[in-house]
This record gives C-alpha cells, structure tokens and sequence, in this order.
C-alpha cells in the first residue's frame, strides 16, 4: 500500500512539473495571485487545471480552455454546431430559423411554391386563373343541353310505359328519379363550376317530367313515392319529404309537382310526399318497396354520342330489367333487351 502511494504520488508530481514546464509563463501570473495548490488544482472538476482554465467556476472541454461551449442564440444548439450561432432556430433546421423565400407568410418548408407568393388556403401557390376551366366547363355544358334538345325522350315513355303495364306490383313503389351520385371533391386550385341549367336537360328531368310522373301513377295502381338515388346510396331512406335537400338535383317542374304531392307524416322519417292512390290506403310506411330504377350509360364512341338506357323494376317477387338505346338517324329508342327473374334477393 505504501508502495502504491509513493507511485501516485510520483506520477502526480511528474504531471504536475509537465504542466509547469508547458505552460511556465501562464503558471507565474497564477502565482502571483493564487498559491501552488490552487493553481494546479481542478476546482470545477472538468479536467483543465485551474491555472489554464478560463472558466474555472464552470466545467468545459479541454478543447475550448475549460469553458461550456455558448449558445449565442438560446436554441440549444451551442454556437460551434450552430451555422446560425446569433439566430435562434429549431434543432430539425441545424439551429437556422425556416426560411421563407417569397415573403408569402408561409415557411418554405410548409410552401408547396415557395419560390411565388401565393395564399395560405392554397398552400403557399397563387390562385390560379380559372376562366379557362370555366370556358371549358361552360362550352360542355352547351353542348350537353344541345345534344339532350335532340334526343326524343317522349319516345322512351311510351316504351316504358308498355313495360310497366306488364309487371305485377305487390306493395308501394320507390321511384328513383335521381340515380346520379355526388362525391365529395378534395381541395382545388380551381372551383368546381357548376352550371345549375343543365338540370332542366337531363335524361331523368325529361323522361320523368309532370305528364310522365301523373301517367306512372295510374298504371302502377299502388302509392307511388318519388324518391332519390343519392340519398339511398348515402344510407338514407331516399325519400323526397318537405323543403328536402335532396330537391337540388331536380329541375324546377319537378320541384314544383312533388312539392304539391300528399303528405304522409311518419315519426321516423317525417313528412313525406307521395302519390296517393286511392284503392291502397296508406296507414303506415311498408317495411318493403318495389322499386322503379333508371340507369343511364352515355359514352362517347367514334366521336359521336352513344346513349343507353336500363331501367330496373323490382317487386317482392321478380327482378325486371328493360334496356334501350338511342337512334339518332330514326329518332326513335330502340329496345335492345327485355328481361325478367325471380327475385331471391333478401
């Protein structure tokens, strides 16, 4: 034991005198205020003798004369990692504060222009000139009321109903007047124009206009209930009741008759317009409906319109489908399929 004190104490006076010897000149000014032991001593305990430490109440690395590395800016990123050491900055941008290009208010980082002033709703873009989509939009829309004007759809009534005589009902009708569904859109450099007038030209506004909704009614001989194909897709009863929503895809013609409609007031759906016929009372909503579906598939095919038309009626019993397709040179529908099945759906 004595041994191993006599060998520390050695190896302590040997690195002491190596100090002395290295920094000679730095080791007399201490001297000159401080006594040996203080000077040669470690008093923050961070490895640099307090003669040589410039910091000798606060620990730092040898590498920067026994001082804590400063952090100028207060981001906690110390000034020799900072490449902005007087800006603060967050850690994910290496102490640099996000930059911002364009001025537009909006970091770089978070801009999907960052080098054009654009607005915040549309990420940092500029709003764009939308009058082209609009020209677009418009002369489409032209051209669908100039097509739809040249379509004979008085034609397809009859047809249909013929069709409809034929079928047996067993219970109240749904008569899916509006069979388009809407999907949400997600954000737009451009609106999504809509052209309101184009619902006065419609397949569904002309083949279930006033004449044909009254002549329905007398040949199904069961209470008829106008009803959309939006709200059924969306998980709702599909009825049309008062001041609904769902009117916004009607024309005004058929606004106006089914809002003239019978009411039946029911505590689950409300009120309800219907057509009432007089030999089916209605005391209650049935639990199950026929149903009366339009389906329209038009296509562009060698550079002309090529519109068909299914219609599907369904009893508790049979599945009925009858489709037709447009003549443009007769001017007349064409049936190009008629069928029926028992119905084993549940």
């Amino acid at each position: 034991m004595k041994t191993y004190l006599s060998l520390l104490f050695l190896f302590t006076l040997i690195f002491c005198n190596s100090q002395q010897i290295t920094d000679k000149d730095v080791l007399k000014k201490c001297r000159k205020e401080f006594n040996k032991k203080t000077c040669l001593s470690d008093k923050d305990g961070d490895g640099t003798l307090y003669y040589l430490d410039q910091c000798p109440n606060d620990a730092g690395p040898i590498e920067n004369d026994g001082c804590p590395w400063p952090d100028s800016d207060g981001d906690g990123l110390i000034d020799k990692d900072d490449p902005c050491p007087t800006v603060a900055g967050p850690m994910e941008n290496i102490g640099c504060p996000w930059p911002d290009t364009d001025g537009d208010g909006i970091l770089d980082k978070d801009d999907a222009c960052p080098t054009v002033v654009g607005l915040v709703e549309l990420n940092g873009c500029p709003k764009k000139d939308c009058s082209e989509n609009y020209r677009i939009g418009k002369k489409a829309a032209d051209d669908f009321i100039k097509l739809q004007q040249s379509i004979n759809y008085k034609s397809i009534q009859k047809h249909l109903l013929e069709f409809l005589k034929k079928i047996k009902y067993d219970s109240s009708i749904l008569l899916i007047i509006n069979s388009d569904v809407f999907e949400g859109e997600g954000p737009s450099e451009c609106p999504d124009f809509k052209f309101p007038e184009t619902l006065n030209y419609t397949a569904e506004s002309y083949i279930w206009d006033n004449q044909m909704l009254e002549n329905i009614s007398k040949t199904v001989n069961q209470n008829l209930f106008p009803a959309s194909g939006n709200s059924l897709f969306w998980g709702r009863a599909g009825f049309y009741r008062e001041n609904d929503e769902e009117f916004r895809n009607l024309n005004t013609e058929q606004i106006k008759f089914i809002s003239k409609l019978t009411t039946f007031s029911d505590p689950k759906y409300g009120n309800i317009k219907y057509y009432k016929n007089k030999s089916k009372i209605l005391s209650k909503l049935p639990t199950e409906f026929n149903r009366i579906i339009f389906e329209e598939d038009t296509r562009i095919i060698n550079k002309q319109f090529q519109t068909e038309i299914t219609f599907k009626i369904t009893t508790l019993k049979t599945l009925n489908y009858i489709k037709f397709k447009y003549n443009f040179e007769t001017e007349d529908w064409v049936k190009i399929s008629e069928d029926n099945y028992q119905n084993t759906i549940k």
